[in-house]
C-alpha cells in the first residue's frame, strides 16, 4: 500500500546480512578514462601495500562500468587506503573507498533496472531516495539521455547496485509502478504521475547492438555485409534469374527475345546498381 511506501520511505537504511573481506576494496565512481596501472600507483602511493588491482569493464567494447576492485597485503593497509583515499577527487568525479562484499545469497541479485525516471533527475538526487533502502555500491543514471529526450521518450533510464538482495528487493516493493518520490531539495519529481517501472536488472543480458543504416521505416537495420556475403548473393540472385527463364509461364523482364521471354545471354549481361545486389535486393 502507499502508506507501507512511505513508512519504508521515512525509516532506516535495511541492512542485510552481507560478510565483507578483510583486505580487498571496492572503488566506485571512476572516471572512464581511467586505466588500471593509474589506479594502482594512486593507492599504492597514498596507502603503500597494493596486491592487485582490477577496474571492471566490458569484455568486448573495454568500456568501463566506473568500479574496480584494489586488493592489498594486509588489513591495516586496507584500512589505511579508506581513510586516505575516501572521497579522493578524481578528475571530475568523487570516488568512494569501502571494503568488498564477500560472495553469499544474499550479495547475489542486487542490481535494479529503473525506467521512466522523471527529467532533470540527477544521480545525486537518485542516490538519495535509494539511499534509504540500504547501503549501495553504485547509482547512475544512463548518459547522454538529458541532452537527448527522444532517446527515453517516456522517462529517463537508471541503474542501482545494492550491497544485498533484501535492500534492493525493499526498494523494488516500494517504488515500482509509483510515482517517483522528491528528494530534499529535488525540482525533478514526476509532476505528471509518470509511474517508475523497477526490476532486477539481468546481469547475463549483455547484447551488443547492431550498426544500423540510418534510413526511416523500421526495415534498413541490419548488418553490413562482408565481401563474400555480397558474392554469395550475387549467385542466389543469378539462380533466381535461370529459375525464372525456365519457368513455362514466366513474364518479361525488361523486354527480351521471341514470345516476350528473357533469353540467357541477356540475363547474364543485364546489370543492375550496385545497391540492388548489395542490399539483397531491397530485402534486408
Amino acid at each position: 500500500s502507499l502508506l507501507k511506501a512511505h513508512s519504508l520511505l521515512t525509516t532506516q537504511p535495511i541492512r542485510g546480512m552481507a560478510q565483507y573481506s578483510d583486505t580487498n576494496l571496492i572503488v566506485n565512481y571512476l572516471p572512464q578514462e581511467l586505466r588500471d596501472d593509474e589506479l594502482h600507483k594512486l593507492f599504492d602511493s597514498l596507502a603503500p601495500g597494493v596486491k592487485s588491482v582490477k577496474i571492471c569493464r566490458n569484455n568486448a567494447t573495454g568500456y568501463s562500468y566506473g568500479y574496480g576492485f584494489c586488493d592489498y597485503n594486509s588489513h591495516e593497509a586496507a584500512a589505511r587506503a579508506i581513510d586516505n583515499l575516501n572521497g579522493h577527487q578524481l578528475g571530475r568525479k568523487t570516488i568512494k573507498v569501502a571494503f568488498a562484499r564477500l560472495r553469499s545469497e544474499e550479495t547475489r541479485n542486487c542490481k535494479l533496472h529503473i525506467s521512466c525516471l522523471p527529467f532533470g533527475i540527477t544521480e545525486e538526487a537518485l542516490q538519495q531516495v535509494l539511499g534509504r533502502f540500504g547501503p549501495i555500491i553504485n547509482c547512475r543514471l544512463l548518459q547522454g539521455q538529458q541532452q537527448q529526450p527522444a532517446v527515453a521518450p517516456r522517462g529517463l533510464l537508471g541503474f542501482c547496485l545494492f550491497e544485498t538482495h533484501s535492500s534492493a528487493q525493499a526498494a523494488l516493493d516500494a517504488l515500482h509502478n509509483r510515482p517517483w518520490p522528491a528528494a530534499s531539495g529535488d525540482s525533478a519529481a514526476n509532476s505528471e504521475q509518470q509511474l517508475v517501472q523497477i526490476r532486477f536488472a539481468d546481469e547475463n543480458e549483455k547484447k551488443v547492438r547492431p550498426p544500423f543504416s540510418g534510413s526511416r521505416g523500421g526495415r534498413n537495420f541490419y548488418l553490413p555485409r562482408q565481401p563474400h556475403q555480397q558474392q554469395q548473393q550475387q549467385q542466389q540472385q543469378q539462380q533466381h534469374n535461370q529459375q525464372q527463364f525456365h519457368r513455362p509461364h514466366a513474364r518479361p523482364r525488361g523486354g527480351g527475345g521471341p514470345g516476350g521471354y528473357v533469353h540467357q545471354q541477356q540475363l547474364q549481361q543485364q546489370s543492375y546498381p550496385a545497391w540492388y545486389t548489395a542490399s539483397g535486393n531491397g530485402n534486408y
